[in-house]
């Protein structure tokens, strides 16, 4: 990182836990403690198969104080809610 004056080192992980984690050590672990730059440690994909479902938003209910941020959040909310839902 010094040497090519890098800002940010990007590290995967696997997020071992209990035994694994110490069977297998962590690349990730070493490059937090060492690291003379910032560190952004992205996790490995969840498989498919344990992948949450996204949920479907159908009714949302928006604060206002009839400010010009509120539409913004107005605006945002519709966006959010699915075809045929309520804002």
């Amino acid at each position: 990182a010094v040497e090519s004056q890098s800002d940010m080192i990007v590290v995967g992980t696997h997020q071992r836990h209990g035994l694994a984690r110490l069977w297998s050590g962590s690349v990730s672990r070493g490059v937090l403690s060492e690291a003379p730059v910032a560190v952004a440690v992205v996790p490995v994909p969840v498989a498919a198969n344990r992948m949450r479902a996204i949920p479907r938003v159908r009714r949302v209910l928006v604060a206002t104080d009839l400010s010009r941020h509120s539409q913004r959040v107005i605006a945002y909310a519709c966006g959010v809610v699915r075809s045929g839902g309520v804002v």
